[in-house]
């Protein structure tokens, strides 16, 4: 779920045209990337996309040729940068669990999701 709100901003940095899908990797800063979930939603310049992969250093989207066609992602090149928002769900959780987010030490959004998944709620 996005509402129109920008986390803040990615640099394009691979922008790869085949047939049937296009690859788009986009590079965000840490606080973002630790509210990114493979297969979960994100939004790119205001295209809202599924996240195809997390990487390293942000995340790999695989675009159908319409939506390049469609929107202005298809004019996006390395070294653009672009405004990024992420999934407002996975922002509450980390805003409403930010202790857990720290358990085990962990590193990655997605280990701190399943920490949290795990949690009971006391009613």
């Amino acid at each position: 779920m996005v509402q129109g709100h920008i986390d803040g901003i990615g640099k394009v940095s691979k922008v790869r045209y085949m047939a049937g899908s296009n690859e788009f990797s986009v590079e965000i800063p840490r606080n973002i990337r630790e509210l990114v979930v493979g297969k979960g939603s994100i939004t790119v310049d205001g295209i809202s996309l599924t996240v195809a992969s997390k990487t390293k250093h942000g995340f790999t989207l695989m675009v159908i040729p319409y939506t390049v066609e469609n929107t202005t992602i298809g004019t996006l090149k390395a070294g653009d940068r672009v405004n990024i928002e992420t999934d407002i769900v996975l922002r509450w959780l980390a805003e409403r669990y930010p202790q857990e987010n720290n358990i085990n030490n962990t590193d990655t959004w997605d280990d701190n999701f399943s920490q949290i998944a795990g949690i009971h709620r006391e009613d």
